[in-house]
């Protein structure tokens, strides 16, 4: 959010004012108006705290659509109106014009996620990791809280318990992680490569969600060139 901002604040007609701490503080102020007091929307519906927190994670997965979000926060924050970021959350969601979802594509995460591990902890524990996530991210925290809640109430049990990855025995296995990434953190992909026995890192230096098909010719012809070509890039290579 922080990259973001600093973007955004870096252009003519960027919403967000002042240093890239200003900037931050309004999206705060924002969400927390549309928790007050929800914004109208062009078609009827309410931009609720929830919807305003989705329509802005979803342009941060690509750099290239920062832009639209600079434009969904103008129209929000000084025309009172939430269609932009609804219409943006909508996306997020997979949800169709009129009111279904038609791929499935929520129900399939929680579906995969829950049955691959299942939830950890107690809603002591979770209240808990909220406050420590609210220190952490005074924006996003409330609403990355208690994600554990919904796999404690899910039907089936989990395949199995989180424990690292190791592969012993096979052939080198890349792993490619961004460092700006909003969504996976880098710290994982570091994480997986140390834990795999033959896992070796590839890093794309930039922003947004994965690298591969979306981040520079560097990424591309690593990936390429080992899936393809069987040939290994240089260790520790950063793109």
């Amino acid at each position: 959010m922080r990259v973001y901002v600093e973007d955004c604040q870096a252009g003519d007609t960027c919403p967000l004012s002042g240093s890239v701490d200003d900037g931050v503080a309004q999206v705060q102020t924002l969400l927390q108006v549309a928790q007050d007091t929800p914004l109208p929307t062009a078609d009827g519906r309410e931009l609720t705290a929830p919807l305003a927190f989705s329509g802005i994670i979803a342009p941060l997965y690509e750099s290239r659509t920062w832009f639209v979000l600079s434009q969904a926060l103008d129209q929000a924050m000084n025309d009172g109106d939430g269609s932009l970021l609804l219409y943006l959350a909508d996306l997020m969601a997979g949800r169709a014009d009129d009111g279904t979802y038609p791929d499935g594509a929520t129900e399939a995460n929680w579906a995969i996620n829950c049955a691959d591990f299942g939830s950890t902890g107690d809603p002591e524990t979770w209240a808990s990791q909220a406050e420590e996530l609210r220190e952490a991210s005074p924006t996003f925290g409330d609403m990355l809280a208690f994600g554990d809640l919904l796999c404690a109430d899910w039907p089936g049990d989990p395949a199995g318990n989180r424990a690292p990855v190791t592969a012993a025995g096979a052939d080198p296995i890349m792993v490619v992680g961004t460092t700006g990434d909003p969504a996976t953190p880098y710290e994982w992909s570091v994480a997986l490569a140390d834990q795999l026995e033959s896992g070796f890192l590839v890093t794309y230096d930039g922003e947004g969600h994965t690298a591969y098909g979306r981040s520079n010719e560097c990424v591309t012809a690593a990936v390429d060139g080992f899936l393809i070509d069987g040939v290994e890039p240089e260790d520790g290579l950063v793109c």
